[in-house]
């Protein structure tokens, strides 16, 4: 057999793939697993070796076919030995776990011509004390280009056991010959003779066995990847393995050998669930590359098979399976501990993996049946339960949050909340505290005391819609109890104390800042009317009217645990709620319909479902936007002052004791009017008639109102 050289005339680069030969037992570096990056051990300067007699014959290797060849002018074959010694390490997995130190020795051609004298590398290692170690041979039968080198030989010494860089060395002898099996046909032939053998000194680590092997192409051991069963969404790492390290390239310069390898392998995947790259490549001295497996989400298992081969090669695939499946469970996590009872636990279920599909133009109910339901529990479910029973980790996600309500408690106790899914359980401990307060909310709507309590409302102040907090305690109280309210931060002008009235009684000495609760109840409440007080017109409501949307929280904190307990208030500001002509508001329509008249005037009611708030407190105005349209003449302001109509900043003492600032309105609705003036509507231009528009807004209100006045013509 024979090696073959690949050149690129243009670089002086040569690749060279040798055959596999087992000499003497000794075996092949053909282990498999993910090696470590070379790392240099010794490095002796190479030694020139005694030259052989110029043209004496040479010995031809026995067994051998007796051929005669000629080397051509100009050749000069050489060997060397690489003074690096290098060690790469094998895994337990898959494989086997050892360590293999080796040093290669080269053969090549450094002439300007090929030489295609058959030639025989020969390789010998003794030790200190002159004894032969290991010997090996290859044979080379074709033309070795010029200014060429490939690995002929490898003195190796494979260590049991992980890398032992800490081994003591041993120092060997490494001598290396050409034997020709003819002689050159003229000294011209051999330019070098002295470059036909080697000689250098190399330490290698004791402890291991000490094997003289040809230098053999390596091929792919294996393919592995871990973990072999993946959830959809998350990665895997792969590995191929080859049985010795890749071909070297080597580049030729004055007689200097510059030597390094990467060698590509094709990856592949035969299911889009788990995606590799197209290729990953493995350096010199190395046996192992790694390779991400990214997996997508599934419905349901899916076995991928991933192989490699050689770039470019014509050989079979190498390849392993990987199990791509939906998701399990993995954990379940609940608030730290400890928790006010009264007061929801806040948990979340994960999975492992993400949920096949997306949620885009997905309806919310039902989930896909693939969607993971997780079974949820508690106990003791007295103090802490969740009705739901299930939790839906929907498509695209891997964890979906939920809350699990407590009840309040008079001494602390221990809850624990489970998550079941397929077969897998998580459970979560959260110790629940005693609490005073069982819940606390807003409510909307009623000025009487509600079933509980909602954590989010929204109003809009002077609707004439009642709203406030309440709080129901875990039991009814002995004594007296003030719980103290937040100040939840209103942007206005001014207000009197707070809230308007309290239940079940008002406690003068903190007025409306706090929930007083007599003995013997377990529930409390506060709200404000949002309605006029007695016959002053004065609106008596905790919130003032608004420019914008606003969020307020209001807070109590539980004397017991010391929880914070909120209810948010969405407060909005004045809608425009219409828009009609007419003598008065209740008269009011839209459209409406009159005779064509010049300079007939017509009254323009802007309706509200409450007041708008001025544009500044200090001017004390909101102002109304008015657009005009239409095929007939119409005139009237483009701006209307709203608190001109139905607005007034009043100082009054009555309430809290103090003279403040407050709103006073007409009789609902809120309104403000204005007039227009109309032109004629001519038959003989318009016979059908004519039609005049206006339209209201206003930036401290929401909406917009659009009103026709239909005029018959004349």
């Amino acid at each position: 057999m024979g090696y073959t050289a690949s050149e690129d005339r243009g670089t002086g680069l040569r690749i060279f793939l040798p055959v596999i030969l087992i000499v003497a037992g000794s075996v092949c570096a053909s282990s498999s697993g993910l090696a470590d990056d070379p790392t240099p051990i010794d490095k002796p300067s190479p030694t020139a070796g005694e030259a052989p007699p110029t043209g004496a014959p040479d010995e031809r290797p026995a067994g051998e076919v007796q051929e005669r060849a000629v080397a051509a002018a100009g050749a000069d074959p050489f060997v060397g030995i690489d003074g690096t010694a290098y060690h790469v390490a094998y895994p337990v997995v898959p494989l086997r776990q050892e360590t293999l130190h080796f040093v290669n020795v080269f053969s090549g051609n450094y002439g300007t011509v090929p030489s295609n004298n058959n030639f025989t590398v020969n390789l010998t290692v003794t030790d200190a004390g002159g004894k032969t170690v290991c010997s090996a041979a290859t044979n080379v039968t074709s033309a070795v280009q010029p200014n060429s080198t490939f690995t002929a030989v490898r003195f190796q010494i494979r260590m049991p056991g992980p890398v032992q860089s800490q081994a003591t060395p041993v120092l060997y002898t490494l001598s290396a010959k050409l034997q020709f099996w003819s002689p050159p046909s003229a000294p011209s032939a051999d330019l070098n003779p002295q470059n036909d053998q080697a000689q250098a000194p190399i330490s290698l680590p004791s402890g291991g066995t000490p094997e003289c092997v040809v230098a053999s192409p390596p091929q792919i051991r294996g393919v592995s990847v871990t973990p072999g069963l993946l959830p959809g969404g998350q990665a895997g790492t792969g590995s191929v393995m080859l049985t010795t390290p890749p071909p070297q390239t080597v580049t030729v310069s004055g007689g200097t050998t510059n030597t390094s390898s990467t060698l590509n392998i094709q990856l592949a995947s035969n299911k889009p669930q788990a995606a590799v790259p197209t290729s990953v490549s493995i350096a010199y001295p190395n046996l192992v590359a790694s390779f991400p497996v990214n997996t997508s989400p599934v419905e349901t298992s899916q076995t991928a098979t991933i192989s490699a081969t050689f770039q470019g090669a014509g050989s079979a695939p190498v390849g392993t399976n990987v199990t791509v499946r939906p998701p399990a469970l993995s954990a379940l996590t609940c608030s730290s501990s400890p928790v006010a009872s009264g007061t929801p636990i806040h948990c979340t279920v994960l999975l492992d993996g993400t949920v096949a599909g997306s949620l885009i133009g997905l309806p919310k109910q039902p989930p896909p049946s693939y969607a993971p339901q997780i079974q949820v529990r508690t106990s003791p479910t007295a103090i802490a339960s969740y009705p739901a029973g299930t939790v839906t980790v929907w498509p695209g996600q891997h964890q979906t949050p939920f809350d699990v309500p407590t009840s309040g408690v008079s001494q602390t106790a221990l809850v624990t909340i489970f998550a079941l899914y397929q077969g897998v359980e998580k459970n979560a401990p959260v110790q629940v505290t005693a609490s005073l307060i069982k819940d606390f909310g807003c409510f909307v709507g009623t000025s009487g005391p509600p079933a509980q309590g909602a954590s989010a409302c929204t109003i809009t102040p002077y609707s004439r819609t009642p709203y406030g907090v309440i709080a129901h305690l875990v039991n009814p109280v002995a004594n007296q109890v003030t719980i103290p309210l937040s100040e939840p931060g209103r942007l206005h002008h001014a207000s009197y104390d707070h809230w308007f009235c309290c239940w079940p009684s008002y406690n003068p000495a903190v007025g409306y800042k706090a929930m007083t609760i007599p003995a013997g109840q377990a529930a409390g409440y506060v709200y404000a009317p949002d309605d006029i007080l007695l016959d002053r017109q004065v609106f008596v409501s905790y919130f003032e009217p608004v420019p914008a949307t606003e969020t307020h929280t209001i807070s109590v904190v539980d004397p017991l645990s010391h929880a914070n307990l909120t209810a948010t208030f969405t407060v909005l500001p004045a809608r425009i709620t219409g828009i009609g002509f007419g003598e008065t508001p209740s008269a009011a329509t839209n459209p409406a319909t009159i005779n064509s008249v010049v300079g007939q005037k017509v009254k323009v009611w802007a309706l509200f479902n409450a007041p708008p708030a001025p544009t500044d407190w200090q001017s004390q105005n909101a102002w109304l936007d008015v657009r005009y349209g239409g095929n007939v003449a119409i005139q009237g302001p483009t701006n209307v002052a709203i608190q001109e109509q139905i607005c007034s900043n009043t100082a009054y003492g009555s309430i809290g004791g103090t003279n403040q600032c407050s709103w006073r309105s007409p009789p609902p609705p809120p309104y403000v009017n204005f007039e227009v003036t109309l032109g004629a509507c001519s038959a003989a231009v318009h016979p059908n008639g004519c039609q005049a528009t206006v339209s209201v807004s206003s930036n401290q209100a929401l909406g917009t109102a659009t009103g026709t006045i239909n005029v018959t013509p004349q």
